[in-house]
């Protein structure tokens, strides 16, 4: 399924605002109408990246685009060549969210043997660090 397939299912080309879509192309503030999320896609493509997701919530359109995972985790497991706290892991790699950062790369990274406690025995304790360990177990998805 290519990505004309997809847009044309979700609508997103279909202006809600002829008014607006005209005064923003006469400002020249739009090129043509309906021409930006193919080329998200396409830019996305030719970088290696994985899909877009297009949601709309309410009345908020939103575009998802996802970081190449491998490349993030070689530089999270370099990063921790010394002990560091989840909150300079999430900082150096320039995220906010603690609780998805937890699940989406801590986690995992613990289950393979790639990352580990300096406290274990204390998980949730406020001087816990994550140092890489340099084994390989299995591969991070």
């Amino acid at each position: 399924m290519d990505f004309q397939l997809k847009i044309s299912k979700m609508d997103v080309a279909k202006p809600r605002n002829r008014a607006l879509v005209a005064a923003f192309t006469y400002m020249k503030i739009i090129e043509q109408w309906g021409s930006g999320i193919p080329r998200v896609f396409k830019a996305c493509k030719e970088a290696g990246l994985a899909e877009p997701e297009l949601s709309e919530i309410g009345g908020s359109f939103r575009v998802k685009i996802f970081r190449k995972q491998q490349v993030t985790i070689e530089f999270l497991l370099s990063f921790c060549s010394i002990p560091r706290t989840r909150d300079e892991m999430i900082k150096a790699m320039q995220l906010n969210d603690r609780k998805s950062f937890k699940k989406t790369y801590i986690d995992p990274l613990l289950a393979s043997g790639k990352l580990r406690m300096t406290v274990p025995e204390k998980p949730h304790s406020p001087l816990q660090r994550y140092v890489a360990t340099g084994t390989q177990k299995q591969t991070v998805h």
